[in-house]
């Protein structure tokens, strides 16, 4: 399918330095000579840059960063993303006398967690066609639908983006806001870890809740059963000890809080062991909210600057949403949760009716 091109999976980091002396691929200490491609991918350098003696050599990688949950610290501006994206970015050989410090700062997002299947952020995105030149990949668009994005390297120094065909953005000062031109004497590759893989398994997992094949044949009767937030102080040693000592708010309705606990989802312990769901912080800024997800069933706790905690449940699996992993515990046949909140909620300073429904 890729017609002969080198594939990242098999030989690392695709790197080559076309329009500075000749062209390489490094991963496993192999060199290989990259095939032409079709249309006019692999004529994007003329002539006579090809002969320069001289020039800037910017790499521009392509990689999928970002969180599917909010953190205080996701990234450095202007690369900063929270939701799982496609990024690209700029590097540069130490040294220079100036830092032309450019940036890709146009992201394309990529979908939200409700796959049933264990998962990380990285299995979003495929590597379709690479070259030093020219990268096609296919994500999963917000919603799990598949979309088509490309970046190519025009004139040795022109980044231009494109998706489902449309350009995006073209770094030759014409649209800076969302590619930051590159130094005129920049000789430019593209470059990229993402393996090409086959997205239509998960695609299809996207808020499926059909029973696992071992359940569909289930006699049982179906039952509702106590899945429960719940605050854990923190022991002393921890290293948010202090933090998670009781205290008084400052600001009116005074309430006694702990500003971080863990945080641990309790199941019956025939249905499945009780889950970690993570650390949760500024519990006493009253800025949290809680919501009862209805589609897919689920819960999630959030505090402004203090991070996010949530789960939910397709078919007869639990998934716990992790940074950047999705992960799957199995439940028995005719299994429904029942997220419970509203003991978790009062340490937040709420009620049962202020926890949103969705």
């Amino acid at each position: 399918m890729l017609g002969g091109m080198v594939v990242a999976a098999a030989f690392g980091v695709l790197r080559a330095q076309a329009g500075c002396g000749g062209m390489t691929v490094r991963g496993g200490g192999e060199v290989e000579a990259w095939p032409s491609e079709a249309g006019d991918a692999g004529d994007d350098v003329s002539e006579g840059e090809t002969g320069r003696a001289a020039c800037t050599p910017v790499v521009v990688e392509v990689y999928v960063d970002g969180s599917f949950l909010h953190r205080r610290h996701v990234g450095d501006p202007p690369l900063a993303v929270e939701r799982p994206s496609l990024v690209a970015r700029h590097s540069f050989p130490s040294g220079l006398s100036e830092d032309p410090a450019p940036r890709t700062v146009i992201a394309f997002s990529l979908s939200e967690p409700y796959f049933a299947a264990d998962f990380s952020t990285r299995d979003l995105c495929s590597t379709e066609e690479a070259s030093p030149s020219y990268l096609r990949f296919v994500c999963l668009g917000p919603r799990a639908e598949p979309r088509r994005i490309e970046y190519r390297i025009e004139g040795g120094r022109v980044l231009v983006i494109k998706e489902d065909g449309k350009e995006l953005g073209r770094g030759d000062g014409s649209d800076s806001w969302h590619v930051t031109p590159m130094p005129p004497d920049a000789c430019a590759t593209l470059e990229t870890k993402i393996p090409k893989r086959d997205l239509t398994p998960l695609a299809n997992a996207y808020l499926d809740d059909r029973p696992s094949e071992h359940c569909r044949a289930s006699t049982g009767t179906p039952r509702k059963v106590p899945a429960t937030f719940v605050h854990e102080v923190l022991p002393k040693g921890h290293r948010h000890y202090e933090s998670g000592k009781l205290e008084r708010t400052r600001t009116p309705p005074y309430r006694d809080c702990r500003g971080v606990t863990h945080v641990r989802l309790v199941l019956p312990a025939e249905i499945a062991p009780s889950q970690d769901l993570g650390l949760l912080f500024a519990q006493c800024n009253g800025l949290c909210h809680a919501t009862r997800w209805h589609d897919p069933n689920g819960a999630e706790v959030e505090c402004h600057e203090g991070g996010q905690l949530a789960a939910y449940q397709l078919g007869n699996h639990l998934y716990v949403i992790d940074d950047e992993h999705v992960r799957q515990v199995v439940l028995p046949c005719g299994v429904e949760l029942d997220f419970q909140m509203n003991g978790f909620v009062a340490q937040l300073g709420m009620t049962r009716d202020d926890i949103r429904q969705q």
